[in-house]
């Protein structure tokens, strides 16, 4: 903290005054983000008797012959990703800051760093693939242009995979189409939660056809749209169904706040929720 000395303390009767305490004043302020270069200095060492010179290794890093460290590409893989900042962004701001670099090398840190995350990806989706209750969906992303469309990205898609100890992996394909999901499953048996889009209809139809046993467990809010939807043609059943569903939410809430064991989370959804369903 800076120290702003009173002109009490500086002035001709300064020594009738001594501090007793100190009042802050706080403020946010900004500093421009900035580039280290790390200097790891080794000594180069002469034999005095032999005359041979050598000297200590240089330490690790994570890409061999890289002169970038291994907090660069952490910063630049976490702005990317997390933060939406794209490489050629990036490659402006060290611009600024005095670093020059190109962009095609920026690239080329990116994929070698994407390629080191690549086992633990690997190993989270079989744990995922592993649960007993897995979560997938669909989500549409840009990725490519469009031939014979200048200026037109291509949409494809993101599937997010959620299992039972949280643990969350996407895969990407170019469309939303069976065939995919059908991939990422093949090592899967237990329950699959989805919304109502037909292809996991589909996907489970097929796959028990091999004796996978997969359960298709639909979602309650994609299925409680529908009925909102009917409010005006049938306001009298569609709000008797919406009226059973919100008392499956009251139940969700209930159980949430008293953190059941699983067992007994599953004794009391079968006591209070199935008459309901």
């Amino acid at each position: 903290p800076k120290i702003i000395c009173s002109s009490l303390l500086s002035g001709p009767d300064a020594h009738l005054y001594e501090i007793i305490d100190y009042k802050e004043t706080c403020r946010l302020a900004q500093m421009p983000g900035c580039y280290k270069v790390l200097i790891y200095r080794r000594p180069v060492v002469r034999h005095k008797d032999q005359e041979t010179v050598c000297s200590a290794k240089a330490p690790n890093n994570v890409l061999d012959g890289c002169f970038a460290d291994v907090s660069l590409i952490a910063g630049m893989m976490i702005d990317k990703a997390v933060y939406h900042l794209p490489l050629y962004r990036q490659h402006q701001r060290m611009l600024n800051s005095g670093v020059t670099i190109s962009r095609a090398t920026l690239i080329n840190w990116m994929h070698k760093g994407c390629e080191l995350l690549r086992p633990i990806y690997q190993a989270q989706l079989k744990s995922i693939l592993a649960s007993s209750v897995l979560a997938m969906d669909e989500v549409p992303m840009k990725a490519g242009r469009k031939e014979n469309k200048p200026g037109k990205m291509q949409t494809s898609y993101f599937w997010p995979m959620l299992g039972d100890k949280n643990e969350v992996a996407f895969t990407w394909s170019p469309n939303r189409g069976i065939k995919h999901a059908i991939e990422q499953l093949q090592d899967f048996k237990g329950t699959l939660v989805t919304d109502g889009y037909a292809a996991y209809t589909g996907t489970v139809k097929k796959m028990n056809i091999n004796e996978q046993r997969i359960i298709h467990a639909a979602c309650w809010v994609h299925m409680r749209r529908n009925f909102e939807k009917s409010l005006k043609m049938e306001p009298k059943e569609s709000q008797h169904a919406l009226d059973e569903i919100a008392k499956l939410y009251q139940i969700e809430k209930h159980v949430r706040k008293k953190e059941f064991s699983l067992e007994k989370l599953q004794d009391y959804r079968s006591k209070h929720r199935e008459p309901i369903v």
